[in-house]
């Protein structure tokens, strides 16, 4: 619709600037340059992404990357075990991965910080990982998960999904051309290796 991208482009308003969303309203077809194409087929360009995003959730927080170790992040024991287990699985499918331990976002929405176990970035996108020291026996159920067949504790992925889309919504003002394509999923890890889980996937 080439009216409606004059009045998006040519507009003085904030309102009514070109977002990636309104490219998307007024092109009906469109496709990349051969060579860029080639470019993010390719595993180092698809790492270089996943590197831009570390930068920006850096600048976001102020958080470090880097190698983890539980006295810079005043981990308790079984957290310290879960993060390295994970580290260790990761470093042997041999692929290039981000760990961020503790890390802390701000919603402005509600002018509030919430503390994220992991934030995990990949080449597929990004996982936030919500550790839980539970034992006994957990059936995994929509809504509440139930314990030792007695009680009942909320799923955990209620929680930690708002989360995703606080940290999706970060990481899509900083990369909008990204925003539809980007994946932020919950990750519950039960990290209590006596423990017995029913209905996990």
């Amino acid at each position: 619709d080439q009216e409606l991208f004059n009045k998006y482009i040519n507009s003085k308003s904030p309102r009514r600037r070109l977002t990636a969303k309104r490219i998307s309203e007024t092109v009906e077809y469109a496709c990349l340059e051969e060579s860029l194409y080639e470019a993010c087929l390719k595993k180092e360009v698809n790492e270089l992404i996943a590197e831009h995003l570390v930068d920006i959730l850096k600048y976001e927080i102020g958080n470090t990357v880097e190698e983890f170790s539980s006295q810079n992040y005043g981990m308790r024991p079984h957290e310290t075990r879960a993060i390295n287990s994970i580290q260790g699985r990761l470093k042997r499918l041999g692929q290039k991965v981000y760990l961020l331990p503790n890390y802390w976002i701000y919603d402005k929405k509600s002018n509030d910080y919430y503390e994220c176990d992991i934030v995990l970035i990949t080449v597929s996108g990004i996982y936030v990982i919500e550790l839980k020291h539970w034992t006994g026996q957990i059936e995994v159920r929509p809504s509440r998960w139930r314990i030792n067949s007695t009680r009942y504790r909320k799923d955990p992925h209620l929680a930690n999904a708002f989360k995703c889309r606080v940290l999706k919504g970060i990481c899509a003002r900083a990369i909008p051309a990204c925003a539809d394509r980007l994946r932020v999923e919950s990750v519950v890890v039960l990290s209590n290796p006596e423990v017995e889980c029913i209905g996990a996937s």
